[in-house]
């Protein structure tokens, strides 16, 4: 199925099933919907180019990635129905209160995540110049262009891995825009120390007499040598196009960022 039937566009009806369905993440599509649509106004098709490029109205999805570590995803190819610039919250890291779906790391953190994985679909297949991340087939996925522009917005995001190292600036583009959404900015974050690359959100946790949740991937992952893939099956029995080595299992320890997982 292609993202278009007869010249019409599927994500509104998406949209409009996602909000209205009985399913327990309606609330939750329609808040981040109308989030989105005011991150499109601001930061990546409030200005008309020249050649008419603008960046994809993205569908907010809610699934189990497999991966406990990860917060949200970006897939960078069409999914299997064709669509393209999908942004996945993993429900790993939702909680039921009082009947409702509540985000672990609160309101706001989850507002920067949203923006993060949309500069993804800008950079990807929007007004991006170097989607390095295909190029180096997954392996550089925050590069200079995504965390300058990140940058642009307050995000501070770690070259390569992704994690937030600091709150956003107080001020910037995305803090307003979280702020004016009704989004409280999370006291005491300033005070993380810079040199620590944990996540400022899970350093509040900590601080505060919590429990960061942690975990593995339930995928096993495997090496040719020259990349790396992970898949949920006990054998798994190919051969690299690019180097032509075979895969073999790779016991590793990943550590966790925003939108994918590293070593």
């Amino acid at each position: 199925m292609s993202e278009r039937i007869l010249g019409h566009d599927i994500k509104p009806n998406i949209r409009k099933h996602q909000e209205t369905a009985n399913w327990p993440y309606r609330e939750e599509a329609g808040y981040w919907y109308k989030i989105a649509e005011e991150m499109d106004r601001r930061f990546f098709n409030g200005l008309v180019y020249p050649d008419g490029t603008k960046v994809p109205t993205p569908i907010i999805a809610f699934d189990d990635l497999r991966n406990k570590n990860t917060l949200a995803c970006y897939d960078l190819f069409p999914d299997e129905y064709g669509v393209i610039g999908k942004i996945t919250f993993n429900t790993e890291w939702y909680d039921e209160v009082d009947g409702r779906k509540q985000w672990r790391r609160g309101r706001y953190s989850q507002g920067e995540t949203l923006c993060h994985e949309y500069v993804h679909l800008w950079q990807q297949i929007g007004r991006g110049k170097d989607p390095d991340n295909q190029k180096k087939h997954g392996r550089d996925t925050h590069n200079t262009e995504f965390v300058r522009k990140c940058e642009e917005l307050g995000i501070h995001p770690i070259p390569i891995h992704g994690v937030h190292r600091q709150i956003a600036t107080l001020n910037s583009p995305i803090d307003t825009l979280l702020r004016d959404m009704g989004m409280a900015r999370p006291h005491g974050a300033e005070n993380k120390p810079d040199d620590n690359k944990m996540n400022w959100a899970d350093w509040l946790i900590i601080i505060g007499g919590g429990e960061v949740k942690k975990g593995r991937s339930t995928l096993s992952k495997w090496t040719c040598g020259c990349q790396n893939v992970r898949v949920g099956t006990k054998d798994f029995f190919a051969h690299c196009d690019i180097c032509k080595n075979p895969f073999v299992k790779k016991e590793t320890r990943a550590m966790a960022i925003l939108g994918l997982t590293y070593e």
